[in-house]
């Protein structure tokens, strides 16, 4: 990227460039560390003997209210 600026001189702005640069270096920060502890994770069940698939939790389609999670509660209704 980088080098394609200081080829072509397509930004006017040096702030544009360095924005852009940086951006390029932090897009792949955060996932490569997540997809290595998922890999990590993944190899650990395998040595421990876990091979098997498990079914994930179905929440269903009702309202979260409905559900009973903490923190979200219906509003009370208005008067009058």
């Amino acid at each position: 990227m980088l080098q394609e600026e200081l080829t072509y001189k397509r930004y006017s702005d040096w702030k544009d460039v360095a924005r852009l640069v940086s951006f390029c270096f932090f897009e792949h920060f955060p996932y490569r560390q997540l997809h290595m502890f998922w890999r990590l994770q993944g190899i650990w069940q395998y040595l421990r003997g876990d091979k098997s698939w498990k079914s994930p939790q179905r929440l269903g389609l009702e309202p979260a209210a409905k559900r009973g999670w903490p923190g979200l509660r219906r509003a009370p209704a208005r008067k009058g």
